[in-house]
């Protein structure tokens, strides 16, 4: 699955716009939108460099230390975060 398809399912799931998803807010939910692309997309086989230039290609510059904490943190959320988890799981078909 390619980077802009999971942005795509993930912005339909959460509600979360992809304009509004890559601007630099710290709300909740468009974090947790975000934490979820970086994490299905390291599932899905993506480099961290290759999601941190999809992340710049959308408005969003990050760096390499950037990805991996959103990965790290999408991992957490999806062990003790019910409602990111079903998101997740409906996303990847786990």
């Amino acid at each position: 699955m390619q980077i802009q398809e999971i942005v795509s399912l993930v912005t339909e799931k959460t509600g979360v716009s992809s304009a509004i998803l890559f601007t630099k807010t710290k709300k909740d939910e468009i974090v947790n939108a975000r934490h979820m692309v970086a994490y299905i997309a390291r599932k899905y086989g993506h480099s961290v460099s290759g999601i941190a230039r999809s992340f710049a290609e959308n408005g969003y510059e990050c760096i390499h230390t950037n990805i991996v904490y959103a990965v790290k943190r999408g991992s957490h959320k999806y062990k003790t975060i019910p409602y990111f988890k079903s998101i997740v799981k409906s996303i990847t078909n786990d």
